[in-house]
C-alpha cells in the first residue's frame, strides 16, 4: 500500500519497469484526484484561454511530469491498459476498488461514465422520478430496489411518487437529520432498526429508498434485493451511492473485476 505521491515518485525516478514484480496495489480514496485535476486544468485555461479543454489536457498529459493530469494519464495509458498491474484497490470497499478506479480514471480522462453493472442491474439515470412517471421503473414481481439519492427531500419525493405508481415504498435517512423530524415516522424508524440490526429489509416493502449518510453506514445481507437505482449520472454521487456498504457474500462486483477479487 502506498500513497499517490511516492507512486508518482517511483515513475518519474524510476521509471516503469519495477512495476513487473507488482500484482497488487492498495490505494486509498484516489477519487480526492478530481478537484486536483479540474484546478489543474482550469488554472491552464486561465493562461491560454483560446485552446480547448481537451488540447489542454494534452499539454498537461504530456508537458508537465508533476502534473496530476499527467500522471493519471501515465496510469492509464501505461499501467492499467497493458495490465501490468491485476488489481489497483481505491477508496471504499475492496469489492469495489477495482471497478472504482478504472471508471475514475476513465471518467476524468475522457467525461464519459462507462456503463458499470453490479448485482443484477444498476440504473444510473438524471431523475428516479420521472423514470416513475413515464414507467421506465415500475413495479414487477419479484424485483426488489434499493434506491440511492443524495438528500431528504429528494427521498421524500421519491417515495411519494413510488407509492402512486404502485410500488410498496419507504424512504429512510439519519434519525438524526434535524430538518426532518416531522416526517421520520415510527414506521421508518422501525425499518431503519430492522436494516441496521438484522440486515434485511422488511419483506413488504420493493422499493427502498435511502440517502447518503444512512446508506454508507448500513450493510444489507437481504439476498431478494438484486437491482439498484442510483438517482443521478454525476459520478462523485455515484461513488457515494456504492459505498453503502452491501455484505462481501452478495458479491456486488462490478462485472469487470469479477474474478479479480477473493473474499477471506
Amino acid at each position: 500500500m502506498l500513497c499517490y505521491q511516492t507512486f508518482a515518485a517511483l515513475l518519474r525516478n524510476e521509471g516503469r519497469e519495477w512495476l513487473d514484480d507488482i500484482d497488487l496495489i492498495v490505494w486509498d480514496e484516489f477519487d480526492d484526484f478530481r478537484p486536483y485535476y479540474e484546478a489543474e486544468v482550469k488554472n491552464m485555461s486561465r493562461m491560454l484561454p483560446n485552446f480547448s479543454r481537451e488540447r489542454l489536457i494534452a499539454l498537461l498529459q504530456e508537458g508537465k511530469t508533476n502534473s496530476v493530469v499527467n500522471f493519471i494519464y501515465q496510469i492509464k495509458t501505461l499501467v492499467l491498459e497493458p495490465g501490468k498491474i491485476r488489481l489497483i484497490a481505491v477508496s471504499a470497499t475492496p469489492e469495489f476498488a477495482a471497478g472504482y478506479f478504472s471508471e475514475y480514471v476513465n471518467y476524468i480522462l475522457t467525461g464519459k461514465l462507462e456503463a458499470i453493472n453490479d448485482a443484477r442491474e444498476t440504473i444510473y439515470i438524471e431523475s428516479i422520478v420521472g423514470a416513475l412517471k413515464d414507467g421506465t421503473l415500475a413495479p414487477t414481481q419479484h424485483r426488489r430496489y434499493w434506491c440511492y439519492t443524495k438528500y431528504v427531500h429528494e427521498a421524500l419525493r421519491i417515495e411519494a411518487v413510488a407509492n402512486a405508481v404502485g410500488f410498496k415504498t419507504i424512504a429512510i435517512w439519519s434519525e438524526d437529520n434535524p430538518n426532518h423530524k416531522q416526517e421520520y415516522t415510527e414506521e421508518k424508524a422501525r425499518v431503519t432498526k430492522i436494516i441496521k440490526d438484522e440486515h434485511y429489509v422488511p419483506a413488504q416493502y420493493d422499493f427502498i429508498v435511502t440517502t447518503g449518510v444512512l446508506g454508507r453506514g448500513v450493510d444489507i445481507f437481504d439476498t431478494t434485493i438484486q437491482d439498484w437505482v442510483c438517482n443521478t449520472t454525476d459520478y462523485e454521487e455515484i461513488v457515494q451511492s456504492n459505498r453503502a456498504r452491501f455484505s462481501p457474500a452478495r458479491r456486488y462486483l462490478l462485472k469487470g473485476t469479477q474474478g479479480w477479487v477473493e473474499f477471506v
